[in-house]
């Protein structure tokens, strides 16, 4: 969810093990309601006049009771992790490291 100048605008995506999420946040004098199960996502408001957003770029308009049901699109490819520059890879703090172990001894 992002609350910019435009207003809220949501984009939700469920991680693979999660098969369902569901959350609600106070807007103005009203909850709404959002629901996602990994192919589509549903609002409701239940409140008092309307709610306004975007769902993965697309305005939508609520009003107190009603809800509405919209596709999640398919994610674009993932881009490739970043690197770590020459020499900045980060370092395994001391403590974790095993000290070697002498034959025989305790």
């Amino acid at each position: 969810m992002r609350d910019g100048p435009d207003g809220f605008s949501f984009a939700p995506r469920l991680p693979p093990r999660l098969s369902r999420l569901a959350f609600g946040l106070r807007i103005g004098a009203g909850v709404l309601r959002v629901e996602l199960d990994g192919e589509s996502v549903t609002y409701r408001f239940d409140g008092n006049g309307v709610a306004r957003f975007r769902s993965f770029g697309t305005e939508v308009e609520l009003e107190a009771g009603n809800e509405a049901t919209k596709p999640i699109p398919a994610q674009r490819s993932p881009r490739p992790a970043p690197r770590q520059p020459q020499g900045r890879s980060p370092r395994v703090p001391h403590d974790l490291i095993a000290a070697p172990r002498t034959p025989g001894v305790v």
